[in-house]
């Protein structure tokens, strides 16, 4: 993994974001969850005083796309999380972590619909918390 500190992670959270405004395309929710990930790890090195993401503890868990671990980590409000369960569904069924959500849009696999919306839900209410605490 390449090394990013909070300034970086804090600029590509805002221009991640600004781009997924634009449409809501695969691509536009890739950017989003990715975007969404970056300003999570840039509150965490803020409050546990990192200067950079190879000195997180691998033990933490925060070196993946664990979108829900991280928001436990930072302590988030229940009503931010609670819009939604930590899985979803493929449009064939097929059981998705949060984890592997990104992969979805970034290789073109489907949502079931239901839980895509629950899913955009969740990533705008961690939008919003993140621009309320960067």
């Amino acid at each position: 993994m390449i090394p990013a500190g909070r300034t970086e992670l804090r600029t590509a959270f805002n221009g991640h974001i600004k781009l997924a405004d634009m449409g809501r395309g695969d691509s536009h929710l890739l950017l989003l969850f990715y975007g969404i990930e970056c300003g999570l790890k840039s509150i965490y090195l803020m409050r546990n005083k990192i200067l950079k993401t190879d000195q997180i503890n691998e033990k933490n868990n925060l070196l993946n796309h664990d979108l829900f671990g991280i928001a436990k980590k930072l302590k988030l409000p229940a009503q931010t999380l609670s819009i939604t369960s930590n899985s979803f569904r493929s449009s064939t069924g097929m059981a998705l972590e949060i984890k592997h959500v990104h992969e979805c849009f970034r290789y073109g696999i489907k949502i079931h619909p239901d839980d895509l919306e629950n899913l955009v839900k969740l990533l705008q209410a961690l939008k919003v918390w993140i621009k309320d605490n960067i």
